[in-house]
């Protein structure tokens, strides 16, 4: 959840993010964190297609955003959980570089190269291999007979 009466700040803020999935991600971190990577995937690229889709088809973009404060507030909110996606993917070994402006995170050349591996290795999956690795990812099984035999960071 936002961030009550602190300065709100991107890679910090959870945003529109419920206690509940932060706390299930934190624990799958420690129990299953193949399972954590990819949840930490699918929801960026959710939340990226959502703020795109409002930033760029939306007539008038962000200007047009000002004229109905709930849209605007949703594209505020997923923002803030998409920066604190972002910042949690330093767990699986993305690095971020110091930004001007106090953003604590961005999207980096590291995080772009880990989002993209997943992307083409999702993509690339034939669709009876997709639907197992989503049944399993669904019941939050053990996702290595799944898993890429290359890291995104291997050359």
């Amino acid at each position: 959840m936002a961030q009550e009466n602190k300065k709100r700040v991107y890679g910090e803020d959870t945003g529109n993010l419920t206690e509940e999935a932060i706390a299930e991600f934190n624990n799958m971190l420690q129990k299953n964190p193949k399972w954590a990577e990819l949840w930490a995937y699918f929801l960026f690229d959710q939340l990226d297609w959502f703020c795109w889709h409002y930033n760029r088809i939306l007539p008038g973009g962000i200007p047009a955003m000002e004229h109905n404060e709930e849209t605007a507030k949703d594209y505020q909110e997923s923002n803030y959980a998409r920066f604190w996606i972002i910042g949690q993917t330093k767990h699986f070994g993305v690095t971020f570089q110091p930004k001007e402006g106090g953003l604590p995170v961005y999207m980096s050349e590291s995080f772009s190269k880990w989002y993209h591996f997943w992307k083409d290795y999702i993509e690339g999956l034939p669709k009876g291999t997709w639907n197992k690795l989503n049944k399993t990812f669904s019941n939050k099984g053990d996702l290595t007979p799944y898993w890429p035999t290359k890291a995104w960071n291997e050359d």
